[in-house]
């Protein structure tokens, strides 16, 4: 019975971590992929007085840097959540990992670095 109540934890850390890591990584693919081709494929209007495309960037910039610090908040736990479930997973099948848990282990690492990189990267862009 003590064993199916870890098994039951170990699973539930795994859920948490995944679903962490899947709001942080859909909000940044829907909010701010469209607001950067926005912001990157702006042209300035030669008949205007004032030049209002420096201020889209920075407000994107600002917003992708709010969005970056949101997303390692959410992203961290994710990991060290994935890291207890992973580990614990490892010690219920003494070492012997699944495949599926070492793709998914490897995705819940690897995504959140890709997502901030991505992220720090596009304000390098814009700016």
């Amino acid at each position: 019975m003590d064993i199916d109540k870890r098994t039951k934890g170990y699973k539930a850390h795994k859920i948490v971590s995944t679903a962490l890591c899947a709001v942080a990584s859909v909000a940044i693919i829907v909010f701010f992929v469209p607001l950067l081709i926005d912001v990157l494929t702006q042209t300035p209007d030669p008949n205007a007085s004032v030049d209002l495309s420096g201020l889209g960037n920075a407000i994107y910039i600002v917003l992708a840097a709010i969005g970056a610090g949101i997303a390692l908040a959410l992203y961290i736990p994710s990991t060290v959540l994935g890291i207890i479930g992973w580990k614990g997973t490892l010690k219920q099948y003494k070492g012997k990992e699944k495949r599926g848990d070492k793709i998914w282990f490897g995705i819940l690492t690897i995504l959140p670095i890709a997502m901030e990189i991505l992220l720090l990267s596009s304000i390098l862009l814009v700016i």
